[in-house]
């Protein structure tokens, strides 16, 4: 039976110690546990535990809090009627502060924005609120109600009279379609309108949603027939309505604009003339 002597396992531990590579780190210790396995054997375990201190402090470093992300400043659009400082007259200052685009304040100022611009004009010192400020929706309805020019009807039925009981021929002159391209708040808007016609004739006969062109007898296909004698007022409203686009969002304008023409008409009776 094979016993070893306290010096030989203590050298044995001491051989196993000096045998670390030369530059470990102190954050680590060996431990030896020298057991008898068999008569004539003896195992040596070595364990080596690393500092739990060292461990801690590495895993506080690599859970250091990061600074919070800054969130982006936003803005709305804001509205006050002043006195325009070159003309004196009442006017619509557009201006933006910060706020909320997606709240119902910013909704409610851009609504009373349109509703003042129906009336009074942009003063001549507003500033232009940033792209972001507002929808591209209320900047086209805003380009559509201040920068687009809408052309007058022209209105003509020849011979200048009309004959009872026969059709008089209404010629409606002037453009039915326009493209608009400008900026408004700061989007470049693109805006394509078309129009309508109701058509009152003077006599209680009103035609409404005309989208025929008129003319001249005997091809013209906006008629009507007097059945009274006297003068009659033939009045046109053209309706227009108009989509906008903003980059790739589009949208429909409201029909609030139009434009109208009025022509007063004589309807005469016919009368034979007999020769004798």
């Amino acid at each position: 039976m094979l016993t070893l002597s306290s010096r030989i396992v203590a050298g044995i531990a001491v051989a196993l110690l000096l045998a670390r590579p030369a530059g470990a780190q102190e954050s680590s210790s060996t431990t030896v546990d020298v057991r008898p396995s068999a008569p004539n054997q003896v195992d040596v375990l070595v364990t080596e535990n690393k500092n739990q201190h060292a461990s801690q402090e590495r895993t506080r470093n690599r859970q250091r809090p990061q600074a919070p992300a800054t969130k982006p400043v936003q803005y709305i659009m804001d509205v006050e009627l002043r006195a325009d400082p070159v003309t004196g007259a009442r006017c619509v200052y557009l201006f933006n502060r910060q706020g909320d685009p997606e709240g119902s304040e910013a909704a409610e100022n851009e609504m009373r924005a349109l509703r003042l611009l129906g009336t009074y004009p942009p003063c001549s010192n507003s500033p232009v609120p940033p792209r972001g400020a507002t929808s591209p929706g209320v900047a086209a309805a805003l380009a559509w109600e201040r920068q687009v020019q809408l052309p007058q009807p022209g209105l003509h039925i020849a011979p200048g009279w009309a004959i009872t009981g026969k059709a008089a021929y209404l010629e409606v002159t002037g453009p039915r379609e326009l493209v608009h391209d400008d900026e408004a708040l700061g989007y470049p808007i693109s805006i394509e309108a078309t129009s309508t016609l109701d058509v009152d004739w003077g006599d209680g006969t009103v035609e409404r949603g005309i989208s025929r062109r008129g003319g001249p007898w005997p091809a013209g296909d906006i008629t009507h027939v007097y059945t009274h004698i006297g003068t009659y007022t033939v009045t046109v409203t053209q309706r227009w309505t108009a989509t906008w686009r903003v980059g790739n969002q589009r949208g429909v304008i409201a029909d609030r604009l139009l434009t109208s023409a009025s022509l007063p008409i004589e309807a005469r009776q016919l009368q034979a003339v007999r020769n004798r």
